[in-house]
C-alpha cells in the first residue's frame, strides 16, 4: 500500500475574494462526491481525496493495487470536475501523515465520512486509535548514487554493508518489481549508523527497483502491544515497502521469560512467510553470537545478510580519530595518538567518536584559546573512580554495615564488568543481577538501597537511578486479576532504576494461587522482563525472606546478590546518635556517652529493638527533655555551647515491663 501527495497549481484563480470563496464551496462539494464515488468504484483497490482547496489543491491518494498508476487514479478523480490544472508536484506519504491529512479533508467538509476511507484499508485500528509500538517514515532524501556511495565512509558503516550496497547499485533498475532475494540484520551500538543504513539501503534499493515504496514501518517487538495478528496486518500493508522490526534479547527468550513481547521464531515465520513481498530490516543494538545463531537458525533458507559495526585497533583507531580531527581542521596530539597505538583494545566507531570529543573539548580549551587553560583540570583515572559520585562515598561513610558494604562493592563491581562485556560485544550468559537486603529494622536497608541505585546510575548501568519503594499494599489488588497489572505498573514505575519492595515476605499467602501468590509469579516474570533496565531489591527478616525465596523457585534463582545487614553494636549505635546529633547542630557530653552504651546494651535484648530508628527516636526524645530543662533556666545567662548540648539526664529509657503469663486454675 502506497501513499501520495499531490500539489495542484491551479489555473484561473480567481482575485475576487467573495467570487473564488462562491467557486471554492462548489468545487469542493463536486470533490467530496467524486472522493465518494471513486472510493466505490475502486473498491479498496485506491482511495483519493483533496484535503485542501484554495489558490492551490492538495490531493492524497492511498493506492492499494500495483496495477494502478497515480496519474491515472488523479485524472479519474478531475473528470466533471471544473479546476484547471496548471503544474503538480508529486511526494509520497508515510501512514501517519495520510492520517493527518484524511482528518484535515474530514473538518474541510471534502470528504463525508473519514472512518469510511480508513476502514476501506483496514487501517481503521491504527486511526483511531494510538498506536506507540509501530512508527512510519518515508526514506525521502534524493540522494544520487555518488552520494550514497560516499555516505559509507563518512559515516563508517562497515564493510558488510558497503558490499550490500554496491550489489545493489551495480546493477541496472528493473522494470518490475519482483520481490525480494534477501532480508537485512542490523547490529549496531551507534542509533544513527543504523539510521543511515536503513534510509540510505531503502532509496539504493527504490532507485533499482527492486522496491516500490520508500515507505518503512518500524516496529518495536518489545512492546507489549505488539502482536503476531498486528505483525501480519503491517507486512500485508507495506507489500513493495519494508518494514524494519527493532529486536532485544528478551525476544529470543523461552517460556515466562518472553512475557510482554513477541516470540521470535514466530516473527521469523511471518518474515519467511510474507517476506518476498516485504522486504524485512532487522534492527539490534547488540546481539551476542548466540543471538545471531538463532536467528540464522530461524530464518533457515532465506537469505540474510548481517551488517556489524566495524571495529578499529591500534593504526586503524589512530586513523578514524585523526580524520575526525582533520575534518574540524585540527591535528590530533601525539600523546592520544600514541595512547591509542599502545593499548590492546578493540574500539567501535561511537568510542573513538567519545575519545575524540574529550580530546577535543580539552584542546579548544588549552591550545585554540590559551586563557581558558589555568581552567582546565587533570583528574587522573584513579581520582575518577575515587570521584565517582557522592552515593558511593556516602555509602562508604556509614557507620557499621562491613559486611553488607563488601558484598555490594563486589555487585557493582560485577555490573561494571558485565557492562564492559556488553559494549563490546564479548559473548557472555546474561546473568541475573537483582538482590535481597536482609535484616532488622532500622539497619539501614531503605537507604542503602538508595545510595545503591545512584551509585550504578553514577557507573551507567541505571538510566534513571531512582528509588521506587512498594509494598504490599501497592501490589496486591483487592479482586482477582487487578494484581498482575499492578505488579507491571509499579515495573513501568522503576523503569532504569531501582524497584525497592519491603517487607517482600508479606506477599506469601496461606495457599498458593491467591492473589499473594500471583504478585509474586508476576514479580518473577517482570524480574526476567525487565533485567536489562530494572534491579530489584527484596527487603526483610532473614528467615521470613528465605521462607520467600523458597516459596517461588524462580524468584532464588534471579537474586544474584544476598546482602545481611547485622544488627548494631552498641558503640556503632552510639557513632549513630552522635552523628544524628552532629547534623542538627548539637554534641552529646561524655556523660551522655556513657549513659547511651548502657541504654543501647539493655535495648539489645529486646527483640524488637529497632536499631538505627531507635537512635533517632532517642535523639528526638532527648530533644524534648532538654527543652523542658531549660524551661526552668534563665536563658539569657545559658551558652550557645550550653543551649547546642544533650547530656545523660536528657536520654531517658524505659524498658519494656516482661508480659505476665496467666497461669490456668487457681494458682496465684
Amino acid at each position: 500500500m502506497r501513499f501520495f501527495e499531490v500539489m495542484v497549481d491551479l489555473e484561473n484563480v480567481i482575485e475576487d475574494e467573495e467570487k473564488r470563496e462562491k467557486a471554492l464551496s462548489s468545487q469542493k462539494t463536486a470533490l467530496c462526491k467524486r472522493a465518494d464515488v471513486l472510493l466505490m468504484e475502486y473498491d479498496s483497490r485506491a482511495g483519493i481525496f483533496c484535503s485542501d482547496l484554495d489558490k492551490s489543491a492538495t490531493f492524497v491518494t492511498c493506492i492499494n493495487d500495483e496495477k494502478l498508476k497515480l496519474e491515472d487514479v488523479v485524472d479519474e478523480f478531475l473528470k466533471g470536475i471544473d479546476l484547471g490544472v496548471k503544474s503538480f508536484s508529486v511526494k509520497e506519504l508515510c501512514m501517519h501523515a495520510y492520517f493527518n491529512e484524511l482528518r484535515s479533508a474530514y473538518r474541510n467538509r471534502m470528504i463525508r465520512d473519514d472512518d469510511q476511507f480508513a476502514e476501506t484499508f483496514d487501517l481503521y485500528e491504527f486511526y483511531a486509535n494510538r498506536c506507540d509500538f509501530f512508527n512510519d517514515k518515508v526514506a525521502d532524501d534524493k540522494k544520487t548514487v555518488a552520494e550514497l556511495k560516499s555516505s559509507v565512509e563518512e559515516n563508517r558503516l562497515g564493510k558488510e554493508y558497503e558490499e550490500e550496497l554496491l550489489r545493489v547499485l551495480g546493477r541496472k533498475k528493473r522494470a518490475k518489481f519482483v520481490g525480494n532475494p534477501a532480508n537485512y540484520l542490523m547490529i549496531s551500538k551507534d542509533a544513527t549508523a543504523r539510521r543511515v543504513m536503513t534510509r540510505d539501503l531503502i532509496s539504493a534499493l527504490y532507485l533499482r527497483g527492486r522496491l516500490q515504496s520508500k515507505r518503512y514501518t518500524i516496529i518495536d517487538l518489545g512492546d507489549r502491544d505488539c502482536s503476531l495478528y498486528t505483525l501480519e496486518t503491517f507486512y500485508a500493508l507495506n507489500e513493495g515497502g519494508t518494514v524494519l522490526l527493532k529486536v532485544s534479547e528478551r525476544n529470543f527468550a523461552d517460556g515466562e521469560h518472553s512475557r510482554g513481547c513477541v516470540d521470535m521464531k514466530k516473527v521469523c515465520e511471518v518474515v519467511k512467510k510474507k517476506g518476498a513481498k516485504t522486504l524485512t530490516l532487522f534492527s539490534m543494538d547488540f546481539a551476542s553470537d548466540k543471538i545471531r545463531a538463532r536467528l540464522e537458525n530461524y530464518m533457515m533458507g532465506v537469505p540474510l545478510l548481517v551488517f556489524i559495526d566495524p571495529t578499529y585497533r591500534k593504526e586503524e583507531a589512530v586513523k578514524v580519530l585523526q580524520s575526525l580531527a582533520a575534518a574540524e581542521g585540527f591535528t590530533l596530539s601525539q600523546e592520544i595518538v600514541d595512547k591509542v597505538r599502545k593499548s590492546d583494545r578493540s574500539y567501535l566507531n561511537t568510542e573513538l567518536v567519545e575519545v575524540y570529543n574529550a580530546w577535543r573539548a580539552e584542546y579548544i580549551g588549552t591550545e585554540v584559546f590559551p586563557e581558558y587553560r589555568p581552567f582546565v583540570t587533570h583528574v587522573t583515572e584513579e581520582e575518577m573512580q575515587r570521584r565517582e559520585g557522592n552515593a558511593y562515598e556516602e555509602l562508604q561513610q556509614m557507620i557499621g554495615l562491613k559486611e553488607a558494604k563488601t558484598i555490594i562493592d563486589g555487585a557493582i563491581n560485577y555490573f561494571k564488568l558485565q557492562k564492559e562485556y556488553r559494549n563490546r560485544g564479548i559473548e557472555f550468559n546474561r546473568p541475573a543481577m537483582h538482590m535481597s537486603f536482609t535484616g532488622s529494622p532500622g539497619t539501614a536497608k531503605t537507604s542503602v538501597a538508595r545510595l545503591v541505585a545512584e551509585i550504578l546510575r553514577d557507573n551507567g548501568i541505571l538510566s534513571e537511578g531512582k528509588l521506587v519503594e512498594v509494598g504490599r499494599a501497592q501490589l496486591v489488588g483487592e479482586y482477582l486479576g487487578h494484581t498482575a497489572p499492578r505488579v507491571r505498573e509499579a515495573f513501568d514505575k522503576a523503569k532504569g532504576s531501582v524497584l525497592f519492595i519491603d517487607e517482600a515476605y508479606s506477599l506469601v499467602d496461606d495457599k498458593k494461587g491467591l492473589y499473594g501468590s500471583e504478585a509474586i509469579n508476576t514479580i518473577v516474570q517482570e524480574m526476567e522482563n525487565r533485567r536489562d533496565d530494572t534491579i530489584v531489591i527484596l527487603a526483610g527478616y532473614p528467615e521470613e525472606m528465605n521462607q520467600l525465596l523458597d516459596w517461588n523457585p524462580g524468584m532464588r534463582s534471579r537474586v544474584a546478590f544476598h546482602v545481611p545487614f547485622q544488627d548494631y553494636t552498641e558503640k556503632e549505635l552510639l557513632d549513630i546518635t552522635k552523628l544524628i546529633a552532629k547534623k542538627q547542630g548539637l554534641f552529646i557530653d561524655s556523660g551522655a556517652e556513657d549513659k547511651l552504651l548502657s541504654i543501647y546494651a539493655d535495648a539489645r535484648l529486646d527483640k524488637g529493638f529497632g536499631n538505627g530508628r531507635f537512635a533517632r527516636n532517642l535523639v528526638e526524645k532527648a530533644k524534648f527533655n532538654q527543652a523542658n530543662r531549660m524551661s526552668k533556666k534563665d536563658l539569657q545567662f545559658v551558652s550557645n555551647e550550653e543551649l547546642r548540648t544533650l547530656s545523660a539526664e536528657d536520654f531517658v529509657y524505659e524498658k519494656k515491663a516482661e508480659a505476665k503469663v496467666r497461669k490456668l486454675g487457681f494458682a496465684e
